[in-house]
């Protein structure tokens, strides 16, 4: 056998602390490409009764490390989307409430002429501004790339999907209604 079939690391350990001398024999890594020689090591280990041994080759180990790596996507992505959908209950009862409390200033400007599309480009004004700063901190923080871009598509999508239903419901929404919404 050469040395550089093998990986060494240079230890001192506390042969009276127990916890220590655990952590070492656990922290030990032989690295070799004999099956052989790892059927032997796991052999004696057992023989002398001591730590168990098993071995793995590297193709297995990187699919549990890609494993654990979907899993903890799995999981992020899980709580991304519950976070996703509470702000979009609350940004639609956000614009509900809006359109509710100024329905007398809408009925106004209906009066004058301006027409639901109008009013609802003055309520999605606000969500606008939001996505223009976000993205500009997004610009600011990661540059023009590919990702940012497909990002920043995405969240005018979404703010375009959380306005269907405040515009659906000031659409419905008649003059007199909301002058007499506005009384009660």
């Amino acid at each position: 056998m050469v040395l550089d079939e093998y990986f060494i690391v240079p230890a001192s350990v506390d042969e009276e602390d127990p916890a220590e001398l655990i952590s070492y024999i656990t922290g030990t890594y032989f690295i070799t490409d004999s099956k052989e020689q790892m059927d032997q090591l796991v052999l004696k280990a057992a023989q002398l009764k001591l730590i168990p041994f098993e071995y793995q080759d590297f193709h297995t180990q990187t699919n549990l490390c890609v494993q654990e790596i979907k899993n903890q996507i799995m999981t992020m992505s899980a709580v991304i989307l519950l976070i996703l959908i509470f702000a979009s209950i609350g940004m639609v009862n956000y614009f509900i409430r809006l359109i509710n409390e100024r329905a007398e200033e809408f009925a106004v400007h209906m009066l004058c002429g301006a027409g639901e599309t109008d009013l609802l480009v003055r309520i999605s004004a606000q969500i606008g501004i939001m996505l223009l700063i976000a993205d500009a901190v997004l610009i600011w923080q990661y540059g023009l790339a590919l990702e940012t871009l497909l990002a920043i598509l995405l969240g005018f999508v979404y703010g375009a999907a959380v306005m269907i239903y405040p515009a659906v419901t000031l659409k419905k929404y008649q003059i007199m209604n909301l002058i007499r919404s506005s009384r009660s």
